[in-house]
């Protein structure tokens, strides 16, 4: 970043106190962008029920595109240690749904060559 500012001549009279490891990518930043990716501003979060299973949580949201069809994402998070099974009820939807499951473990972050995480199973 140093670098680039002085090349836009953005420098200042201030050493520069920058690490190289003030740039690497912090453990939230997968969970924010698969939020602002699935969720995105203008999405109308809807009501979702608890899941009744400790330290499992949900939560949802629907964005209309008109004639009748709409993009709707569920994120359920399952904080335990183990596997749980979770049964997704949504009134009025029809036709065909795509689900996408991905895993997250500290230090063990599948990621594309994006640098997104990538798609555990579908």
């Amino acid at each position: 970043m140093a670098a680039q500012n002085k090349a836009a001549g953005l420098t200042t009279e201030r050493a520069n106190t920058a690490k190289a490891s003030d740039e690497q990518l912090k453990p939230w930043y997968y969970t924010w962008s698969m939020i602002c990716r699935y969720m995105p501003a203008g999405m109308q979060i809807l009501e979702t029920t608890d899941s009744g299973i400790d330290q499992v949580r949900a939560t949802s949201g629907i964005i209309l595109r008109g004639n009748n069809k709409a993009d709707l994402s569920i994120a359920v998070v399952n904080t335990t240690n183990k596997e749980q099974k979770v049964t997704l009820n949504v009134p009025n939807a029809d036709g065909t749904t795509t689900l996408n499951q991905y895993f997250y473990f500290d230090g063990n972050r599948p990621m594309n060559n994006k640098g997104q995480l990538e798609v555990y199973d579908t």
